[in-house]
This record gives structure tokens, sequence and C-alpha cells, in this order.
């Protein structure tokens, strides 16, 4: 009597779970309806980033306005971006399983497409780069139901366009077969395959070995099925493989072939059956036989959500990048106005100090003029001359000052802007800020700095300022000048005045004490009488000084307080895009949790299916996904066998302490590395220094799990030297 047999691990997830409800009774997840809804969302929050843009011109916002526009360009095409890819998706529905061929050019692709649709050879090539440039797409009789998908080869010379067509397939494809030659990758090769690895797409790597056929002693070394044509072909898909890797991708399988001997094989010769073995054809059918049986249901599910996904990542990428481009152009500005403010102010006051010095000068050299006056002359004409000629000089060197004052503010803001233009540029995609110097310039007209007529102008000198005892004059004909010279006329006015009244006085004391007494007391009242109303000049020239010096430094901060507004613009606009981005985020989150539930249930997982609360993932590699207690329990134990994305289940996160559950994810997905540090937002874990694992999958794993969690998660990878102090 035979027994029945059992499935122990089914036995043993349903004595503890009980019965997994029938796909028939509970509802399919909608995931027409999520990739809709998302794509509408992340849509609605691109055209808000964009519309950013369209608030600024230069009357209003100045710099800025260029700075916001030079740097979010590229947003006005991303909410057509994603409509385009929503609508793809969408529409993706029951079309057959459909498999992309890439590779190098001339590596075999099109004599491998013409024997697997049993074509007639038309598309292959005679040995030139680029002879096959157009998507070429056929059903395989021997595989009904599949699509396979030729694209023109990449590593061409000049060959970028054909390059930008072949992957431009790749978002709708369900599986990608990566054809290589058995000679040498060339560079190409290495980027496309990082390329691959990045888009997270199932990669079937075939090796097209290369053997002359036509060569009579080879041919028939090859059918004799000596081996020597695929001596090497390990060494080569090895290579190919970790290719892949360096960007997180991982093969589904890799095989050897000879395209070649399969294409012959169709002729009706008696060598037919000796090709098609020997070509080792068959072990490439039958591996996309069993991914067509096993798999199309679940790669359809993946195509149709990457087809949005990987648009919408690419979107985001391209708002991070103009956020991020925006706050570092924004703390250059923020930089440059501060430090030409400091610059300025230092120049305005060393030109302050070098004017007053001039000007004391120009008092120093009066101090000895009664020297060589004669005092019993009228004193008050010769003086009045001299006075006037001492008022010239100063209002002289006010207007000299006025100039220089206006070319060095201009020299200081010209050479503070190369100064910072000649700084290493942040390494984002952003341009230079168009205008720049110009539109500060602007500004400093604006305001009157900067320019000679406006200072000479007085138009920011025309703030009230109150007389004092040296008889300041408030908006005195001549602007800044006048003010200084009526001051200083009404103050060295008091020498004339002294000698009005000195004659009578004088015409006692010659009765008494003789004329010599009386021409030296005359040169003393006069130096007296000189040397304080130089000092009260001077006193006067000095405060004028200081005053427009401190009118210029009212004017610098109004600039200032302009420039902190442009400033606070553009981090309003920095903002809105980060918080357009985390939306974005969160939408992709929530196109993730949909797959999550539609590949369970896919996978005959209905119960988990319903249990799931959200889920992140790794196209490629993986899905992270937070499961109730119970789902946990069942999903942690018995994890679907069916899956072709690793399952990596997680018990509900707790708010306090998020990264807790990075480690779950790890558990599944890379059991390997172990925890280093763990806190309620970062976790820290290390691979041993001798798991071969790639850099690649272990920044694919910090991504995933980062993005998971919501926290800083970093796996490293220990060498030798640092294995015994992790």
């Amino acid at each position: 009597m035979q027994l029945p047999s059992y499935d122990i691990y089914e036995v043993g997830r349903l004595n503890m779970f009980g019965l997994e409800p029938t796909s028939d009774s509970r509802p399919t997840p909608d995931l027409t309806g999520a990739i809709a809804a998302t794509g509408a969302l992340i849509s609605e929050q691109y055209r808000s980033a964009a519309g950013a843009l369209d608030c600024y011109d230069d009357a209003t916002a100045g710099a800025s306005a260029h700075i916001v526009k030079d740097v979010g360009g590229a947003l006005h095409a991303l909410p057509k971006l994603i409509e385009d890819a929503t609508s793809r998706a969408s529409t993706r529905g029951e079309s057959p399983f459909r498999v992309v061929m890439m590779g190098r050019t001339t590596a075999g692709k099109s004599t491998l497409l013409e024997f697997l649709s049993h074509g007639d050879g038309n598309r292959i090539g005679d040995g030139r780069q680029r002879y096959s440039r157009d998507v070429c797409a056929r059903l395989l009789p021997e595989l009904p139901g599949v699509t396979l998908v030729d694209v023109p080869g990449v590593g061409a010379a000049d060959g970028q366009v054909d390059f930008d067509i072949a992957f431009g397939v790749i978002p709708e494809s369900d599986l990608v077969m990566w054809v290589g030659a058995s000679d040498s990758p060339q560079e190409e090769t290495t980027r496309a395959l990082r390329i691959l690895g990045a888009h997270g797409k199932p990669v079937v790597l075939v090796l097209n070995c290369r053997e002359d056929l036509h060569h009579r002693a080879k041919r028939a070394d090859f059918l004799e099925g000596t081996g020597r044509t695929f001596a090497d072909a390990n060494d080569h898909l090895d290579l190919l493989t970790r290719e892949l890797a360096s960007a997180g991708g991982r093969p589904v399988a890799a095989v050897a072939i000879h395209a070649r001997a399969a294409f012959e094989s169709l002729q009706d010769t008696r060598e037919s059956e000796a090709l098609r073995r020997q070509s080792r054809i068959q072990s490439l059918i039958e591996l996309l036989l069993v991914q067509q049986i096993k798999t199309s249901a679940q790669r359809r599910i993946f195509s149709r959500v990457d087809a949005l996904r990987m648009p919408a990542l690419e979107a985001q990428g391209i708002l991070a990048s103009c956020a991020a481009s925006l706050a570092a152009r924004q703390s250059e500005y923020v930089e440059l106005a501060r430090d030409l403010d400091r610059r300025m102010i230092k120049a305005l006051e060393q030109k302050g100090d070098s004017m007053v010095a001039d000007a004391k000068d120009i008092a120093r050299r009066r101090r000895s003029w009664h020297l060589s006056v004669d005092p019993r002359s009228k004193v008050e004409r010769v003086w009045e001359n001299e006075r006037d000629t001492m008022v010239d000089e100063l209002q002289a060197l006010m207007d000299e000052w006025a100039t220089e004052m206006a070319e060095l503010l201009d020299a200081v803001r010209e050479q503070t802007v190369r100064d910072h233009d000649a700084l290493p540029a942040p390494d984002l995609s952003i341009g230079d800020l168009p205008g720049f110097g110009s539109a500060y310039a602007n500004h400093l007209a604006r305001l009157g700095v900067g320019l000679g007529e406006a200072l000479a102008g007085g138009a920011i000198f025309t703030a009230a300022v109150t007389a004092g005892a040296q008889g300041a004059i408030i908006g005195a004909p001549g602007g800044p000048l006048g003010i200084v010279a009526g001051a200083l006329v009404g103050t060295l006015a008091s020498v004339a005045l002294a000698f009005a009244i000195q004659p009578l006085k004088d015409s006692i004391d010659k009765v008494f004490r003789g004329s010599d007494y009386v021409l030296n007391k005359r040169r003393d009242q006069l130096r007296r009488s000189l040397g304080g109303a130089l000092d009260k000049a001077e006193a006067v020239f000095e405060a004028r000084a200081a005053a427009l010096v401190a009118q210029f430094k009212s004017a610098l901060a109004t600039l200032t307080s302009d420039h902190a507004l442009q400033q606070q613009s553009l981090q309003s606009v920095s903002d809105l895009w980060s918080a357009c981005g985390a939306r974005v985020n969160d939408s992709i989150g929530d196109l993730d949790t949909a797959t999550a539930k539609a590949v369970l249930h896919e996978c005959g997982r209905v119960r988990n299916s319903e249990q799931v609360r959200a889920a992140a993932r790794a196209p490629g590699f993986g899905i992270a996904i937070e499961m109730t207690e119970v789902g946990y329990a069942e999903l942690a134990l018995y994890p679907p066998r069916n899956s072709i994305e690793a399952i990596a289940a997680t018990p509900p996160r707790l708010p306090a302490f998020p990264a807790g559950v990075a480690g779950h994810a790890l558990a599944a997905l890379e059991p390997r590395a172990r925890l280093v540090k763990l806190n309620a937002h970062e976790a820290s874990y290390a691979v041993s220094a001798g798991t071969s694992v790639a850099r690649g999958l272990l920044d694919l794993l910090e991504e995933l799990c980062g993005r998971f969690t919501r926290s800083s998660v970093s796996i490293v990878q220990l060498t030798d030297s640092s294995e015994g102090t992790a």
C-alpha cells in the first residue's frame, strides 16, 4: 500500500496558522488602481515643484531668479514623464512574456534572434559595428507566449544614440538577456551591465563562444564535442557576473552557447542535429521556458510596477539633485554676500581713515601760517583768502575720495566674485550663476553704492544730521561736500572775527608797552586763534567723514537686508522641493506596499497579503515587508518558496525605535551581516572580511533598509586588519 505524500513544509504551516484562504474567496489586490493613484500623486508633486519656477522673475527676485531657474530648469518635463509612464504601466495588461536581448555590438545577438525566431538570417551582420540599429520584436516558435526583442548593440564608436534606444526598452521588459562574446568585453559592456544592475531587472547572462565553423578542421573538432570552444566560458561569465554585481545586480542564470552553430542547425543538412547539440542552445531554450512558466505572473507584476517606479525614481533623483544644488547655491550666495559686505566695510573704513589723515595734513600745513603773515596787515582779509584755499583743498579731497571710493568698492566687488568663482564648484548637476556679478552690481547701483555719480550726488547721505557746535548744515548746496565746506567756513571764520575786534586793544597797549610788545602779542593771539580754529576744523571734518562712512555702512546694511530676503526666497523653494521629494518617496513606498500585496497573493499567500502594513523594494533583489505580529511570525517561519524576489518580513516598527527592524530585514536578505551598533535611528552592520559580497550589493542593502526603516543604516565590509577590532 502506497502512502500519500505530504509537503512537510506546508503541513507545518497548516498546523500553526490554519488553512490558507482560497484566492477566489478574497479580492485580488488592485494593482492597476494603485499604479494610477501613485502616478497621479507623483505627477502632481512634480507639477508643484515646477510651478515654483514660474513665481520668479528678474524684477522681483533679482539674482535668486537666475539661481532658481538655472538649477530647476529640468523640472518642467517631469510631470509629463510620469504621466506617460503611468499610462504605459496601466496598459501593460496581459501582453506576452517579453524578453529583451541586449549586448555589445557584434556579439551575435541578431544571429541568436534569427535562430530562436526561426528567421531567414536577414538581421545577421557582416562584422561591421552598428549593423542592426532598430528595435525588432518576434514571437518564438519553440517558446509560445514569449516575445523576444532585439535592440541595437552598445559599445560602438559614436553609438550613444544606439545606447539610449537599447535602454529605452528596458522598463517594459519582463526579463533581460545579456549576450556577450568570448573575446574581451569592451568598456561599454561594463557601463551597460552596471546600468542594468541599477535598474534591477532580472538578467540572464549568455556568452556566445566564437569558433570559426568555416575552417574544416575546427568545424570537425567542434562537432565532435571536445569542449575546447567552451573551455574559458566560466571565466568570462564570472567576469560579467562581477560587473553586474558591482551595481547590486545578480543574474538569474548564466549559460554559454554557440549562436552561429545554432542558426546553421536550422538548415536541412546531415549536420543539423550535431550543430544544435554542440551549440548548447537547448540549455538556453529550457531556461527561458522555465522562466516563462514559473515566473511570468510575478514578472508581469514587477514589469508593470517598474514601468512607473523606475521613471519616478529617476525623476525623484532629478528633484533631489535640484534641491541639493539650490541649497549649495544658496550657501554660496550667502557666503559671497557676507564676504563682500566684510570686504566693502573694511575698504570703506580704511579709505575713511586715509581721508581723515589727508585732511589733518591739510590743516597741519596751516598751523604755522601765522609766522608767514604780517600781523600789522589786514589779517582778516588775508585769512579769508587762506581759509578759502584750505576749504577748496578739502573739497577737492572729498571729490577725490568719493571717486576713489566708488572705484574701490567696484574693484572689491569684482575681486570677491572672482575669488568665489575660483573656488571648486560643488559636485552637483547645476550650472554657474548666470549674470551674478551684474545682478549684484545692479543692486549696488539702485542703492547709490558703487557708482561715482551716486556718491557725489549725496543720494544716500540725506538722512537727518543734527547741527552741532561746529555748525554743520543740513542739505547744504553740493550734497555732502557742501555740508563739510559750510561747517568749515563757519568754524574758520572765528579767526577773522577775533582780529576784527582787536585794533582798539592794540592801540592802548602800544601807548604803554611799545610796538615790539604789540607785534609779538598779536602773533601769539593769531597762533592761539588759528590753532583752536584748525582743531575745530579737523573735528568737523573728522565728524563729517565718520558720518559719510556711517551712511555707506547703512547703504550696505540695506543691501544685506535685500540679500537676506532673497536668501529666504531661495530657502523656501529648496524647502518646497524637499517636501515634494519626501511626498514622492512616500508615494513610491505606497506603490511598493501594493506590489508586496500583489506578489504575496500571486504566491498563494492570500492571508499574508492582507497582513501587509508597509513595504520597501529593491527591484531584482528583494522586498522588505512590515507585517502584523501574526503575519510576521508566519512569513519569518515559512517564507514563500516560489517568490522570485527575496521576501524579508519584519514585525511592526516601534515609532520610537524604527531602526530596530533593520536586523529582521537583513536576517533574510544578508544573514552574514552582524550587528555593530544600534540606536533608535541608526544601525551599523559589518560583513566578515572572508565573505565574498560585492560592494554594490551592500550599497543596495543599505539603501533598501534605510528607506524601509527611515533610519540611517550602514553595512561595511571588514578588511583583514579591521576584523579583530570590529
